[in-house]
């Protein structure tokens, strides 16, 4: 599956204006100005339509990365966002600047951050929690920038088209964010507070839900439903897609699984914040278990219950037992 990369422009084309738009003001702060952006700060609605015209009127002279990804002139997505503060800690901060289209294609979205680094020393930039209209975004544990001592810089975080539509997403309506930062030395400085940016399609954003599938559980505290997954009809997977409707974190389990009617030991298991969504998969072509079960990985049915539990005991809150038939085909 593709994740989301966090990359870095070394270079951006400069858009010579008469104001200063929004983008503008941002790039001119210093972190040690630690400035408090609020809406009080910038008229928004003046400063995008500025950033708008700008954009029509500029030359579209286009870079490239390594990665085919085009960067120059920014075309901004289908959804807006404000700018709005990440976080302000002592020396650092970050600012979330704008969604825009990226990819050879348009097949991918970026969310643009500003990164500024006042201290004397660098700083390693990470990803603490992500999530697109409420749902899990999953990202590479690894992925970090270094901002080094005294750089201010732009920061992508991706969205992939194809991402968004195996998430059961059509469109970016929420954004929540969250980062830490560590010193050069892995000492963490510190981990921001959840931010929530509601884009300009926030009213009507999709909400994660599988189509198709079984739903095994829908009542006031979860919603879990579950698939056969994959792309041939060959794969031995499931897709496993829960919603937390409750205010506190909640466990979703895969157990008790038989396999061309042979009991199996392994289980799957995951825990939500709440309020979110998560999707995820188990490919049972790698587990070991099923093989010393049934000698083989090619098997036509299997039953699993899945449930949840609020709090991390043994026994389910609430479950459902799902039989899924391998030899029909997958709905795509």
């Amino acid at each position: 599956m593709k994740r989301f990369a966090l990359a870095i422009i070394a270079s951006l084309l400069v858009l010579s204006v008469a104001s200063c738009s929004v983008i503008d003001q941002l790039n001119e702060m210093t972190a040690s100005e630690k400035k408090i952006i609020t809406e009080q700060d910038i008229d928004y609605e003046e400063d995008i339509a500025e950033t708008d015209t700008e954009l029509d009127e500029a030359e579209e002279d286009v870079e490239e990365d390594g990665d085919g990804y085009n960067f120059g002139v920014h075309k901004v997505a289908p959804w807006e966002i404000k700018p709005t503060l990440i976080c302000n800690d002592k020396d650092i901060i970050v600012t979330a600047e704008e969604l825009i289209e990226a990819g050879r294609n348009g097949d991918a979205y970026a969310l643009v951050l500003w990164v500024g680094n006042d201290r004397k020393d660098d700083i390693i930039l990470g990803i603490h929690e992500l999530y697109v209209n409420n749902f899990i975004w999953r990202y590479d544990d690894e992925e970090y920038e270094v901002i080094k001592a005294g750089e201010q810089k732009e920061v992508y975080l991706y969205f992939h088209q194809d991402d968004l539509s195996e998430y059961m997403l059509s469109d970016i309506g929420l954004v929540s964010l969250s980062v830490s930062a560590y010193t050069d030395n892995n000492y963490k400085l510190f981990e921001s507070d959840l931010v929530e940016m509601e884009t300009s399609g926030f009213k009507t954003m999709s909400i994660p839900r599988l189509r198709g599938g079984y739903a095994v559980v829908d009542d006031d505290k979860a919603l879990i439903q579950i698939v056969r997954y994959g792309k041939t009809n060959d794969e031995r997977k499931i897709g496993i897609f829960a919603t937390n409707k409750t205010d506190k974190k909640i466990f979703i389990y895969g157990e008790n699984i038989t396999i061309n009617g042979k009991s199996i030991t392994s289980y799957t298991e995951m825990d939500i914040p709440a309020g979110k969504s998560q999707f995820f998969y188990y490919d049972f072509e790698d587990d070991y278990d099923v093989y010393a079960a049934i000698g083989s990985y090619d098997f036509n049915s299997m039953v699993i219950s899945v449930g949840y539990r609020t709090d991390n005991t043994l026994d389910f809150d609430n479950y459902g037992v799902v039989a899924i038939d391998f030899t029909e085909d997958i709905e795509h």
